[in-house]
């Protein structure tokens, strides 16, 4: 906090041939032009997001290559085709989707990718839940290699359908990834999806429609691999939201029987009181199998994590993966 020196009311440290006039007029000015600024970057980048509408998509997929910050400032529902995803991995585009837009610099979380490196092995049988449109499906795919099996299940038509005609580009894939349209939670049933109005292509899970609802399967993932037996289970990335817990709990059996790595994101116990008590049932339902938690830094070293301070996304080891 600025002390005040209360007989002139000036900041301790402002020259005392200064009056507090100049002084205030001289933040105004710093205002004012920081102000300036702002408007003058957004002026630039509505020029940019304009220039693009009159580009030959060949150059727009030139410069978004060549500085993937770009690929933002694309018009929306715009169709793209690349085949430099992941290195080799051609992928069609429409700007409208958000994820999809990402996945134009060539690369989509990073992190993520960087988890399934060191954690995933070639052969590997991963699963992929919440998969939308694929991105990191076809990461887990090239990783495990033509020995593996990823199983990827995506409930939402939107995103389905898309990664649907994206695994269609890559017929190499299509004997590694496996996708199912259907969802998982603590129960078997039907649930809505509702598609996020500010964020399209992603969304939630409800028990009640609202507007937008559009109705899907969803089972537990232990009645599913029960109709389905598999041998193996190496690794399971999820990412639902605050479904989370509920895949977790429809699947203990399943995780009893395999212990699998764990990568998931994470409800944030400080945003929320429900996505505190999420994070906690996680912890509890996977330590009561053995497993602790983990954020990998980026110097690939391993920070344990407990409850409440988890990172966005989290690593759940048991003690013998850890050592391995």
């Amino acid at each position: 906090m600025l002390a005040l020196n209360k007989e002139h009311a000036i900041p301790y440290g402002f020259p005392i041939d200064s009056t507090y006039s100049d002084f205030v007029w001289a933040i105004k000015c710093i205002r004012a032009i920081r102000g300036c600024l702002k408007e003058c970057k957004v002026i630039a980048l509505e020029y940019i997001r304009t220039l693009f509408v009159h580009v030959p998509r060949a150059i727009m997929l030139y410069c978004c290559t060549r500085m993937p910050w770009l690929y933002q400032f694309l018009p929306d529902n715009i169709e793209l085709r690349i085949d430099h995803f992941l290195g080799n991995v051609t992928m069609s585009i429409n700007t409208l989707y958000p994820i999809e837009r990402e996945i134009l610099s060539g690369m989509y979380e990073k992190h993520t990718v960087n988890v399934i490196n060191i954690f995933v092995s070639k052969g590997d049988f991963c699963l992929d839940i919440g998969a939308n449109i694929g991105a990191i499906s076809f990461a887990l795919a090239q990783r495990v290699g033509m020995h593996g099996t990823v199983m990827c299940f995506e409930p939402g038509p939107t995103p389905y359908y898309r990664f649907i005609d994206n695994l269609s580009l890559n017929p190499r894939l299509r004997r590694i990834i496996v996708p199912q349209k259907i969802g998982f939670s603590d129960s078997p049933g039907t649930m809505f999806w509702n598609e996020f109005e500010h964020n399209p292509g992603d969304a939630n899970l409800t028990q009640t429609p609202l507007w937008n609802s559009v109705p899907v399967s969803v089972t537990t993932v232990d009645d599913y691999f029960e109709k389905h037996p598999i041998k193996r289970l190496n690794f399971v990335k999820i990412d639902v939201g605050n479904m989370a817990s509920d895949v977790f709990k429809g699947g203990m059996n399943t995780w009893k029987k395999f212990t699998p790595i764990f990568y998931y994101e994470t409800p944030q116990a400080d945003t929320e009181p429900v996505c505190a008590a999420h994070a906690r049932e996680i912890q509890c339902m996977l330590s009561s199998l053995g497993y602790s938690f983990y954020t990998l830094r980026e110097d690939n070293t391993l920070l344990p994590a407990r409850y409440p301070h988890y990172a966005v996304n989290t690593l759940a080891l048991t003690d013998r993966q850890l050592y391995l």
